[in-house]
C-alpha cells in the first residue's frame, strides 16, 4: 500500500513539474513572438487606416478624354495601385470606341463607374448624373494619362483644399500658367491674363484640381466640355479661386509612350 501510494505521489510530482516548466517555456517565448509579430499586423492596419480615410475624402473624376485614343484604362490601373479603395469616375458624352479595358464586372472594380451623361431611356437621372455618386468632401479632377505613384501629393491637396477650398498640382514637367478672368455675365463678356502669384480664377497646362464637393454642388453644369475651360468660367462666376501649389506635382506617361502608342 505504501509502495503504491510513492507510486502515486512520484507521478503527480513529475506532472507538477512539467506544468511548471510549460509555463516557464511560455513566459519567456510569448514575448519574443509579440516583439515580430505586432510591427507587420501594425503596419498592415495602419495602411488600411489611410486607404479607408482617403476614399471617404476624395472621389477621383476622369472627364475630358479622345473617344477613339485615350489612355483611361492605365490611368484607372494608376490609381487603383496606389488607392485601392478610393472612388474612381469616368465621365463621358458617348462611350468609348474601342471600349475601356476594364472588366466593371469584377469586384476589385466595384469603386469604378463609368458614367455616360448621353440621354438614354433606359437609365434614370440619377444613374447618369456624376453628383448622385459622389458622396466624399472633395473631388480630384486628373486629366488623362495621369499616374500616381505616392500618396503625399493627395494627402497634402486635401490639406490644402481643407484651408483654401480649390487647389491644384501640375501633371508631368510642364510649366502651368496662373489666368484672371474678368467675367461680366450681363454683357456676355470675358477677359483672360496671366497674372503673376499662385491665386487664381484659372489654370492653363496639365493639372489635377481638387475642389470641394458643395461647391461642385452650386456649379451650373460642372462637367460640360470643353473641361476643365467651363469649368474654370463657372466657378469664377461663382468667385471661387483656385490655389496652384507650388509643391508636388503628379506623374504623367511619358511623351515616348504616347508617341510609340501613336504610331501602333
Amino acid at each position: 500500500m505504501r509502495l503504491k501510494l510513492v507510486k502515486i505521489l512520484l507521478v503527480l510530482a513529475l506532472v507538477g513539474n512539467i506544468v511548471v516548466w510549460h509555463r516557464i517555456w511560455r513566459l519567456f517565448a510569448a514575448p519574443s513572438v509579440s516583439l515580430t509579430a505586432t510591427p507587420a499586423a501594425s503596419t498592415v492596419e495602419t495602411s488600411q487606416k489611410v486607404h479607408r480615410g482617403l476614399a471617404r475624402s476624395v472621389t477621383i473624376v476622369i472627364r475630358q478624354f479622345e473617344t477613339f485614343e485615350n489612355d483611361v484604362s492605365a490611368t484607372v490601373e494608376s490609381v487603383m495601385t496606389a488607392f485601392p479603395l478610393i472612388p474612381i469616375l469616368i465621365i463621358c458624352d458617348q462611350l468609348p470606341y474601342p471600349p475601356l479595358e476594364l472588366d466593371f464586372k469584377n469586384n476589385t472594380m466595384r469603386y469604378v463607374k463609368l458614367i455616360n451623361l448621353q440621354l438614354n431611356f433606359n437609365k434614370s437621372f440619377d444613374e447618369r448624373n456624376p453628383l448622385f455618386f459622389i458622396r466624399t468632401k472633395f473631388v480630384l479632377f486628373l486629366p488623362d494619362a495621369t499616374r500616381l505613384s505616392t500618396k503625399q501629393v493627395l494627402q497634402s491637396m486635401i490639406i490644402q483644399a481643407s484651408k483654401l477650398g480649390a487647389v491644384s498640382v501640375p501633371v508631368g514637367a510642364n510649366p502651368l500658367s496662373c489666368i484672371g478672368m474678368a467675367l461680366r455675365v450681363k454683357e456676355w463678356s470675358l477677359e483672360m491674363s496671366n497674372i503673376d502669384g499662385s491665386t487664381c480664377d484659372s489654370i492653363i497646362g496639365r493639372h489635377g484640381t481638387m475642389i470641394e464637393a458643395r461647391t461642385l454642388r452650386k456649379l451650373s453644369d460642372p462637367f460640360i466640355l470643353p473641361f476643365t475651360d467651363a469649368f474654370y468660367i463657372q466657378t469664377t462666376a461663382l468667385g471661387a479661386k483656385i490655389q496652384s501649389l507650388l509643391s508636388g506635382a503628379y506623374n504623367e506617361r511619358s511623351s515616348f509612350q504616347r508617341r510609340e502608342a501613336t504610331i501602333s
